[in-house]
């Protein structure tokens, strides 16, 4: 751990006024401040801009605590964080999904993150009111997964289990594959579905009286 060298009992860092500190010239408004390490012996010059607490600092930087250095110094702004894309173009079969089209009702699409291509899909659409869409595929295996969790708002069983029913009719064609809806098990929270074809799948789970996530899943 570097701390602050104090050269004179009382005084503050040491300001360097030679013309190169470390491995290079200052800049004005930039100083050399000399600090030091857990041996009085090993020291390091670095150039900095001295600051106050939350004080005054040159365009695209902010004042901040080095608490194994120099004090309180200017450094710069973090960069902004890159906007999510809000489209991500053709979904393919997941743009008819119930999952996806009963949020899409009910609030703004924020964010969709993509990657992969219909050999091997993995989508996320985030709403305005905390509702994330999910829809993973694996063409080799037949393989898909939806999810659904739902932010602010939430769904009864009946309308849980009616966006399911669809679900697996959309996936699946009109008579589904064969998901007994009548005789679910419960694991915890989750309340499970078990289907005769491809090894498909429906979970619920519940906060509460409140269902906040739907998956429904399948590989054949």
């Amino acid at each position: 751990m570097l701390r602050l060298l104090l050269l004179t009992l009382g005084a503050g860092p040491h300001l360097d006024a030679g013309p190169v500190c470390g491995d290079r010239p200052c800049v004005p408004p930039e100083q050399c401040i000399t600090v030091s390490g857990m041996r009085r012996e090993s020291t390091h010059s670095a150039c900095w801009i001295p600051c106050a607490n939350d004080g005054p600092c040159p365009t695209g930087m902010h004042c901040t605590m080095k608490y194994d250095g120099p004090g309180h110094v200017c450094v710069n702004d973090d960069p902004p964080a890159p906007a999510a894309a809000k489209d991500c173009g053709d979904l393919g079969p997941a743009d008819r999904a119930p999952l996806l089209n009963w949020i899409r009702e009910r609030a703004k699409q924020v964010a969709c993150d993509r990657a992969g291509d219909a050999s091997a899909l993995v989508l996320r659409v985030t709403f305005s009111d905390g509702t994330e869409y999910a829809y993973h595929s694996l063409a080799a295996l037949e393989a898909t997964v939806q999810n659904l969790r739902v932010g602010s708002r939430s769904l009864t069983t009946k309308e849980a289990l009616d966006l399911l029913k669809d679900a697996e009719k959309d996936a699946y064609g009109p008579t589904g594959c064969g998901i007994r809806w009548k005789t679910p098990t419960q694991q915890g929270d989750n309340t499970e579905y078990s289907g005769d074809v491809c090894n498909c799948q429906a979970t619920l789970r519940k906060k509460g009286a409140a269902v906040v996530e739907l998956t429904l899943s399948g590989a054949c």
